[in-house]
């Protein structure tokens, strides 16, 4: 960073690492972290793009309906407490923390022993690592701590997880709607707003993304085609070209 830039070094030293750290940031983010969620859903609706508003209207209630259904079918047959994919993140972590060292402190305060050392508070789910903090779910060292007191890791783990919880995210459901493909009729007297005229241009309509600006990798640099150098054409380059004799 001080070979790009001085200034940026001197913001990053005089600022707090909660500001530029991921693991220091304030919450829980369950170990995801989006930069842009329009992008995921832009994506995902990409078929239906390019229909008229209310047609595509109901293809994205379509889609969200089958997802639903399909989400709830799959978490009916769900045996375990946890999430499946998060049972096998618990497991491993059950399998790491075997080799660690716990000390007691008290009945919530442990210290674990190893390269670095991390306390852990299972009273306010807090290690010094803040894995569990980050992620909502115990870290190694939590796991360890847990253990040393024969109770059950699940216990500790955030209700985010639980299938329960995401059963109940799923149980509702979005009802069919009939009748979309008919257009209104129009009733006497009645305003219809029909809609605006629109010029077609010619040649093929654009499909593909237009990159934002703010990506340096997606800016381009003119040129020029005699002197080689960026930021002018050869209209009107005015450097020095040397003249092979």
């Amino acid at each position: 960073m001080q070979c790009f830039s001085q200034q940026a070094t001197k913001w990053v030293e005089d600022s707090d690492p909660d500001h530029w750290a991921n693991a220091l940031f304030p919450g829980e983010r369950y170990g995801e972290l989006y930069s842009n969620c329009a992008e995921s859903f832009n994506s995902w609706i990409l078929e239906a793009r390019n229909l008229p508003i209310v047609q595509m209207i109901d293809h994205i209630r379509v889609q969200m309906m089958e997802m639903m259904y399909k989400r709830r079918n799959e978490a009916s047959e769900w045996e375990t407490y946890l999430c499946p994919s998060i049972m096998e993140k618990m497991e491993k972590h059950q399998v790491g923390c075997c080799g660690l060292q716990v000390l007691c402190s008290n009945g919530n305060h442990f210290e674990i022993c190893g390269r670095r050392g991390e306390a852990v508070n299972l009273n306010d789910r807090m290690c010094t690592c803040r894995g569990w903090q980050v992620f909502g779910l115990p870290c190694i060292h939590a796991c360890a701590a847990v253990w040393k007191i024969n109770r059950s890791i699940y216990d500790y783990c955030s209700s985010y997880f639980l299938s329960d919880t995401f059963r109940q995210a799923y149980a509702g459901a979005i009802l069919p709607v009939v009748g979309v493909q008919r257009p209104a009729e129009e009733e006497e007297g009645s305003i219809f707003i029909k809609p605006p005229f629109t010029k077609i241009r010619p040649g093929r309509k654009k499909k593909k993304r237009i990159e934002s600006q703010a990506d340096p990798d997606a800016i381009t640099h003119n040129r020029c085609s005699r002197c080689k150098g960026f930021g002018h054409n050869k209209k009107t380059c005015r450097n020095p070209v040397a003249v092979e004799e």
